[in-house]
């Protein structure tokens, strides 16, 4: 949950601290980020690259729905998440944004780890389950290593 909450408020320390320092992160058609450096670059670009396309504002908010976490030892714990991610890439941040369909619902597996007495994402695995039929993704292939 702080995850989708860090993601939405473009707090992109706030995401990177929830990651272990080797964490890998794969998503949908991309190579993986391994690394707090590598996936602090990728939301760094994505919100570079937002800024330049939408420089009127960009409001996201990730709905997260299922969400269980079973514990397979003392210091790990497995965990299946599923979002429904709301965008409007138009907002003007002075109004209440008008209410759209949702843009894709992401399934998220993770392995936690418990690392000096903090539990951090380890592996987190991203996938889309449904995409909205207009659907464009955010950055290509390998435009983040």
């Amino acid at each position: 949950m702080r995850y989708a909450v860090c993601v939405d408020r473009r707090d992109w320390a706030g995401v990177v601290a929830l990651f272990a320092k080797d964490a890998v992160w794969r998503r949908p058609q991309q190579p993986p980020l391994v690394g707090r450096a590598q996936i602090l670059e990728f939301f760094e670009t994505l919100d570079r690259r937002r800024r330049l396309e939408t420089p009127q504002g960009h409001l996201q908010r990730h709905l997260f729905t299922t969400v269980s976490i079973e514990p397979e030892g003392a210091d790990t714990a497995r965990g299946v998440a599923y979002a429904i991610v709301f965008r409007d890439e138009q907002y003007d941040g002075a109004t209440v944004s008008e209410m759209r369909a949702p843009e894709v619902l992401v399934q998220y597996d993770d392995l936690f780890r418990r690392i000096d007495g903090c539990w951090l994402i380890a592996a987190h695995d991203s996938a889309h389950i449904f995409r909205a039929s207009g659907y464009v993704p955010r950055l290509t292939p390998g435009a983040v290593a």
